[in-house]
């Protein structure tokens, strides 16, 4: 539950930056600066899309470094399924034997939002590719 609720913080970051760093919008507002003369405003734009950048390249490595603990995550679901499961007998109506079916099912349940919910999302975005496209240089952005 853990996991998945991080990744639900993370992946809300992501989008939200993403959506910040707008190539054309950017593109558009400098060339208009530049046609008006306004050496000042493009510099502003300029700064703008460095920051957008900068978030947005800090927002995408904490979503992809989440993958790591969702992977840690799954693993131990994944032991703590095989473990109730093989404890489960079927014909056996008993108190810790319903328990462990409970708790599998339980498991089974949390495994689904990561496998089915959490890992397709990121895998959706393409996010090692768009951390590659963006090539942010993180030294000349603390520089300039």
């Amino acid at each position: 539950m853990a996991a998945r609720a991080e990744m639900e913080e993370r992946w809300s970051e992501f989008i939200s930056a993403k959506s910040k760093v707008n190539v054309p919008q950017f593109t558009k507002r400098i060339e208009q600066a530049w046609a008006n003369g306004d050496n000042e405003k493009v510099e502003q734009i300029r700064q703008e899309r460095k920051n957008a950048e900068a978030r947005f390249f800090v927002a995408a490595t904490r979503y992809q470094a989440g993958m790591e603990m969702v992977a840690e995550a799954d693993a131990t679901l994944q032991a703590a399924f095989d473990k109730a499961a093989a404890f489960i007998d079927e014909k056996d109506l008993s108190v810790k034997s319903v328990k462990a079916m409970t708790h599998a099912l339980g498991i089974w349940h949390w495994l689904g939002e990561l496998r089915i919910y959490i890992v397709p999302k990121y895998n959706s975005h393409n996010v090692p590719a768009l951390l590659e496209d963006l090539a942010f240089d993180a030294d000349s952005y603390l520089n300039s």
